[in-house]
């Protein structure tokens, strides 16, 4: 049956023989594109370059020199007229440019230099991105993602050759092209280390020779250097050289050991990732090579590598995201990392290097929650939240086997000793139950909230299950934390007394263990959610004295926040200091204003006037900025919010000590409120 249908992939495994099964492929190809429709988008996977090359030649020799008829408007009586259609029935062929690997763009080149209207395109030389540098990948599938807006321009077919490996890539990491396709050809054929000459034609690019600099190292750590090895190559005679080989690796693993030991800076990271691709341009060549020559090393072992090179530029996104925009390096960093791991994941084999599998799989998940922060969220956090099930899923199945091994930078031959004891799958379990709760609650602020918050609260209390508070405080700290605030934030969603208790109660018992010694800054964070959860809990207590324990007890957590905040910088915090002196202010109102607490007029005032202050502390004091932009924006609301509490707050010290006390307190406005506050009060 011919594979012209969406989502349909032309394979067949009952013939023995994979000439005949290659054969009945080409002819369905052949057919598929014979038929001229249009606007159609064919894949064609195939792991033997010279059979490739072969299959493409016949089909543009093939296509170039037939007739393709089609039926015109003429009718003699009931019948169809039918004559050789006047359009150019040729097939194009394109290789693609691999310094801007944009097929869409050759295509548009190629047809406004030329007046003939070709049949379809084939595009070849996919199968060579592989030995290009992460970012030439990155933008190779970022034009394969914006190719369905230009494609409609096309009546006409393409057809994309690839490999094995970019057959999964492109369908994880492109949906919007693999979604345009109407059949896949996988074609039978081992990967071979031939090289055949291009089609000819204008668009055969030449062979690119650049000249390879090696820095300076020290001499590799108890590593022979193995004599030069000469492969025969078509069209040239191609070099392989261990020794220039190890002198990379050994390069590379310096600059990762380096990172390992401290916080990594982006010069540091910078010369690590150009240390990696030099590795990264030969793997394609070694990989094919090790299976037919017993005197390489067999120690290279690229999973790790493309693991290593995805989380140095995951890292140089961390170090330059608050720079982060639609077209930033940070952003394409972050991207690269994403390939990368799928890279890592196409070449591993689970069965055997489990725990470097989970390990991608953590990492890749981890990619597409930042990368769901900044674009397309609902898809890419999607992505996420399926990457981390199938690590949970595969951990599940072998919680009683053993014999996984790896590491996140792990670059040595497995032993016995990296297998994986049933500790370790507990601890890797519970890390991405941890994650997936993050991903699903950083989801839940763009649809359906009460749905997703209730899958991070699963995910956060399967991820606690087993933990060992006093072995792993911090991490027990960490997630009883988020898991407080997936609580509080479906509290706000599905009010509810019982949200609030829970999320006051996993505050609580992360405070236990994130101390302000321990850990000041989770300390902080976690006091000033703490004080929120409080304050409105308090809100729903009929009992006087209820509301007021739990006032009182926002009020100490927000104290203790502002306490710490002043011991750490402000690019540490992670919070509003300017929010908590706002909501601490509040509290005091609140408790000031309760006439079923039945305080004393001088608490009453005392507490005034303490949110008197905190108002002033949280926006007032400065003059707000005209200016326009979303950072002065948020200046004038907090402004607004800040001012209309003070307002409020003087007119309740007037009710409590007449004009005496108001006068007092206006003695502690800025100047520049004056005005705004006497209108506002008279």
């Amino acid at each position: 049956m011919l594979s012209v249908l969406h989502g349909m992939t032309a394979t067949n495994t009952t013939f023995s023989s994979s000439y005949a099964t290659n054969k009945q492929l080409y002819t369905q190809l052949k057919r598929a594109l014979r038929l001229g429709l249009g606007q159609q988008v064919f894949i064609a996977v195939c792991d033997h370059l010279s059979l490739l090359h072969q299959m493409a030649s016949s089909l543009e020799t093939e296509l170039g020199s037939e007739d393709i008829l089609s039926t015109v408007g003429a009718r003699s009586g009931n019948e169809h007229i039918t004559t050789p259609n006047q359009v150019s029935s040729k097939l194009v062929t394109l290789h693609l440019e691999l310094t801007d690997p944009n097929p869409i763009a050759q295509m548009c080149r190629w047809k406004s230099q030329n007046a003939d209207s070709p049949l379809a395109f084939q595009i070849l030389g996919v199968e060579q991105l592989t030995r290009q540098p992460a970012a030439i990948q990155w933008s190779f599938l970022n034009y394969l993602r914006e190719a369905e807006s230009k494609l409609i321009e096309f009546e006409l077919s393409v057809l994309l050759w690839i490999s094995s490996p970019w057959l999964c890539c492109i369908q994880q990491s492109a949906p919007e092209f693999w979604r345009l396709h109407r059949g896949i050809f996988k074609f039978v054929g081992d990967p071979t280390p031939v090289y055949a000459p291009p089609l000819s034609g204008q668009n055969s690019p030449g062979i690119h020779k650049s000249s390879r600099v090696i820095s300076s190292v020290d001499e590799p750590l108890g590593q022979t250097i193995e004599p030069h090895l000469l492969i025969d190559g078509s069209p040239s005679t191609v070099v392989y050289s261990q020794e220039y080989l190890q002198t990379c690796l050994k390069r590379a693993y310096m600059y990762r050991d380096r990172i390992s030991k401290g916080p990594p800076t982006v010069p540091l990271l910078q010369d690590a990732i150009e240390a990696y691709n030099q590795v990264v341009e030969q793997l394609n060549e070694w990989e094919m090579l090790l299976e037919s020559n017993s005197a390489l090393r067999k120690d290279l072992d690229p999973v790790n590598i493309y693991n290593d090179l995805g989380t140095f530029h995951w890292m140089l996104f961390q170090q330059t995201r608050k720079s982060i925009n639609q077209g930033s390096q940070a952003l394409v960093n972050l991207e690269i990392s994403i390939i990368c791991y799928q890279t890592g994941l196409m070449k591993v084999d689970p069965t055997s290097r489990g725990y470097i599998y989970v390990r991608l799989l953590k990492n890749l998940g981890a990619a597409y929650t930042d990368l769901g922060t900044i674009r397309e969220p609902l898809e890419n956090l999607q992505q996420s939240i399926t990457v981390y099930e199938e690590a949970i899923n595969y951990l599940k199945s072998v919680r009683d086997q053993g014999g996984l091994g790896g590491g996140r930078f792990c670059n040595q031959p497995l032993s016995p000793a990296d297998s994986l004891e049933p500790a370790r799958i507990a601890l890797d379990y519970r890390a991405i139950q941890n994650n997936l709760g993050t991903a699903y609650w950083t989801r839940a602020q763009h649809i359906e909230p009460v749905v997703n918050l209730k899958a991070a609260i699963a995910a956060y209390r399967e991820a606690l299950r087993g933990y060992s508070e006093n072995k792993e405080p911090q991490h027990y700290a960490m997630i009883q934390a988020n898991l407080g605030t997936a609580y509080w934030n479906l509290a706000q969603h599905q009010p509810s007394k019982r949200w609030l208790q829970k999320a006051i109660y996993s505050y609580r018992e992360a405070l236990k263990y994130r101390t302000s010694k321990a850990a000041p800054l989770a300390c902080a964070t976690t006091q000033n959610n703490l004080g929120t959860a409080c304050w409105h809990l308090a809100m729903y207590q009929e009992e006087p004295a209820d509301r007021s324990k739990l006032l009182n007890e926002a009020i100490a957590a927000y104290e203790k926040t502002l306490a710490l905040a002043q011991q750490l910088s402000p690019t540490q915090l992670t919070f509003d200091t300017l929010a908590t002196h706002n909501n601490l202010g509040l509290a005091h109102y609140r408790l000031a204003t309760d006439k079923a607490l039945c305080l004393s007029g001088e608490q009453r005032v005392s507490h005034l006037e303490k949110a008197l202050d905190h108002h002033l502390m949280a926006g007032c004091e400065e003059q707000p900025c005209s200016q326009e932009g979303s950072a002065n924006a948020l200046e004038s609301e907090r402004h607004r919010l800040a001012f209309n509490h003070l307002v409020r707050t003087l007119r309740a010290l007037y009710q409590e000590s007449g004009w005496q006390g108001q006068n007092q307190a206006l003695s502690k406005i800025p100047g520049h409120l004056l005005p705004e506050i006497w209108r506002c009060l008279s």
